[in-house]
């Protein structure tokens, strides 16, 4: 029996994940997720044939398959446990962010952008889940994305598609971390606009003016610079602009407020750039604060605790 998604009308479409995995249960249909690309995975590998180059491959398990599949073997054989059910859900969510847009590795070999079909899988896997699960989402992308700024290569920055990716990462992370109903989660939008925009610049300048390879850096500082009630006000709760509008927003008054400030402090992205004549120029382009409200009562400490080893596990796969 063919492990691909059964024909349709239109070859060249596009395949999708909801075309061939049932949207009844969302458990089922992660089962299934993984039990296809494992199968898929598999035919490969005994044939000695790279799945990348599968023109009958969906570019969302494409891009899962860049970084391996030892995380997705993992996930499915935990599958059968009801009550770690949350845990695999958040753990789905931070593997394909991993693997597609946070690693240089996927830089370099993935080169599509997200499209709404595989935001929207995404969207509906997070929506289902409980708030334990969306703070163990929202910390794994903060440090992991944290990480990837500080320690990864990016060299794959070099080319032009680096706009591209921040497109991606600005259009998927920017929905995914928006402030729900219940004001469980809250990001900072506007750091994603400055990126993409400063990027352009940067590219468009060192291409005109200079015509050398350039090399953009990244590098997070976690010093605890004020960030002013002014840029906060597109995203704050209500609640908290009256008691905030008089004095910089910080981590203390953050936590003040009801809220665990995930990035320390208020990190600033800056971007320098060099060329085969050394540094041209580093400036500031964005300023961003990441915090989630306090879990409520009901989520305990053993939760908690269950949460984190599952994110530090799938950090080591």
């Amino acid at each position: 029996m063919s492990i691909y998604p059964p024909p349709r009308s239109n070859p060249t479409e596009a395949i999708t994940v909801e075309e061939h995995i049932p949207v009844d249960d969302l458990g089922a249909e992660l089962e299934q997720l993984f039990s296809f690309i494992a199968q898929f995975a598999a035919v490969h590998l005994k044939h000695d044939s790279n799945p990348l180059d599968d023109p009958q491959m969906p570019r969302f398990i494409k891009a899962m398959l860049t970084t391996g599949c030892g995380g997705l073997v993992h996930c499915h054989s935990m599958l059968s446990d009801a009550q770690g059910r949350a845990q695999v859900y958040a753990q789905f969510i931070c593997m394909i962010l991993e693997s597609t847009v946070l690693t240089a590795d996927a830089f370099r070999g993935f080169n599509e952008p997200y499209d709404d079909a595989v935001r929207d899988a995404h969207m509906r896997c997070y929506e289902l889940m409980q708030p334990a699960a969306r703070f163990a989402i929202l910390t794994k992308v903060a440090n992991t994305f944290q990480s990837a700024v500080r320690e990864r290569d990016f060299d794959a920055f070099l080319e032009a598609r680096v706009i591209d990716h921040c497109e991606s990462i600005a259009a998927f992370i920017t929905p995914l971390l928006a402030s729900k109903a219940d004001n469980t989660i809250t990001l900072c939008t506007p750091i994603w606009n400055d990126l993409q925009l400063a990027i352009r610049n940067a590219y468009a300048v060192s291409r005109n003016l200079h015509r050398y390879p350039v090399r953009y850096l990244f590098t997070y500082f976690d010093a605890n610079t004020p960030f002013q009630q002014a840029e906060m006000t597109p995203w704050a709760p209500a609640s908290s602009k009256s008691s905030l509008t008089s004095s910089p927003l910080t981590s203390s008054a953050l936590e003040q407020e009801g809220y665990l400030v995930v990035f320390a402090a208020t990190p600033r992205v800056e971007m320098r750039m060099y060329t085969r004549n050394g540094l041209i120029s580093t400036r500031t382009i964005a300023k961003a604060v990441v915090a989630v409200k306090k879990p409520p009562p009901s989520f305990s400490e053993e939760d908690k605790s269950k949460e984190g080893d599952g994110n530090e596990r799938l950090g080591r796969l």
